[in-house]
């Protein structure tokens, strides 16, 4: 239990206050009902005030008991317990123009031209060359996935940014240190200024990563409505729920105006059949009269270096095919 504090001590010095005229109030009355009854009457109202008085009420007991339990404490006693946890910590405010600024910055980033001329304006120092972000070597690039090449041109274009931020920093700790100080107050606003801008523009990249790392892993269909949100205190805004539900909604409306597929299927089978027979029927308006070729018993053959004639069955000799067949037999 940490020291009270003045509001605290107010209320509980109120309390007493209203309590002691209560008694007053109950003194007062019993003075008036004193002079208006007989003086028999009179004692035997003392009597009974006095055993009020002696036997409080339950309420007055639970009162005083809670009375007793807020008394103070000494300052050993309170060093004893500690103070009080301080669960509303907040900052000083920042100025306006500044918040409005960076408020700005914190929710859509620096674009790509004003991060090039800050690149340009604080290059990296030439006896501090461990401030420049390491490349990877090719050789691991090939090697690894496709994702974690991704993943390790994000982290390095971030340490180049931060790279940056040091050399704007660095500048400025040299117009603090330098004999010129009192005069160099626009500079050194500047270069503050710029560093700030490009810390709030990596606060952006990273919370522009942590949503597509997640939404990698989201579903298709709902992946699209979580993009249009807008990032507040929840990476994904406050209003969530109403977002699912607007786009659970707009897709069950656009499946009740989708066909079936069996009409889509059937529409697309009697095209064909239209197509098919139409070609058919062009084809066969434009075929000749000679379009079946000639008989089988008139196909010519082609002799080997002359032009083609007609086809002779070989002649058989009588004779030998009679000579065959008694051997036969």
């Amino acid at each position: 239990m940490g020291k009270r504090s003045a509001e605290e001590k107010r209320e509980h010095y109120l309390r007493k206050l209203r309590k002691i005229e209560k008694k007053i109030e109950k003194c007062a009355e019993t003075e008036e009902n004193r002079n208006s009854v007989s003086p028999a009457q009179s004692t035997c109202d003392i009597q009974l005030d006095t055993q009020q008085e002696s036997s409080p009420s339950p309420e007055e007991c639970c009162s005083e008991k809670e009375n007793d339990q807020d008394f103070e404490l000494d300052e050993s006693v309170l060093s004893i317990l500690g103070d009080l946890p301080n669960t509303a910590s907040q900052g000083q405010s920042l100025h306006r123009e500044v918040a409005n600024r960076w408020s700005e910055i914190l929710k859509k980033g620096l674009t790509k031209e004003i991060k090039d001329d800050l690149f340009k304006q604080y290059p990296v120092y030439k006896n501090c060359e461990e401030m420049k972000a390491p490349e990877l070597n090719p050789e691991v690039g090939v090697a690894i996935s496709e994702m974690s090449r991704k993943r390790d041109t994000f982290i390095l274009k971030r340490q180049q940014q931060i790279s940056t931020i040091l050399s704007c920093l660095g500048s400025t700790l040299q117009l603090c240190i330098g004999d010129d100080f009192p005069n160099q107050k626009s500079s050194i606003i500047k270069k503050l200024n710029d560093a700030s801008r490009l810390l709030c523009d990596s606060f952006y990249l990273d919370t522009r990563g942590r949503r597509s790392l997640i939404l990698s892993n989201i579903n298709k269909e709902m992946r699209e409505f979580l993009k249009k949100s807008e990032t507040c205190n929840l990476l994904f805004g406050e209003n969530l729920g109403e977002t699912i539900k607007n786009a659970k909604s707009v897709k069950k409306v656009g499946s009740d105006l989708r066909l079936p597929l069996q009409e889509v299927a059937k529409k697309n089978i009697n095209k064909n059949s239209n197509v098919s027979s139409y070609k058919n029927a062009q084809n066969n308006n434009n075929k000749t009269l000679n379009w079946r070729g000639p008989p089988r018993q008139y196909n010519q053959t082609q002799s080997a270096g002359g032009p083609s004639q007609p086809y002779k069955k070989p002649r058989v000799d009588q004779k030998k095919r009679t000579e065959y067949q008694r051997q036969r037999k």
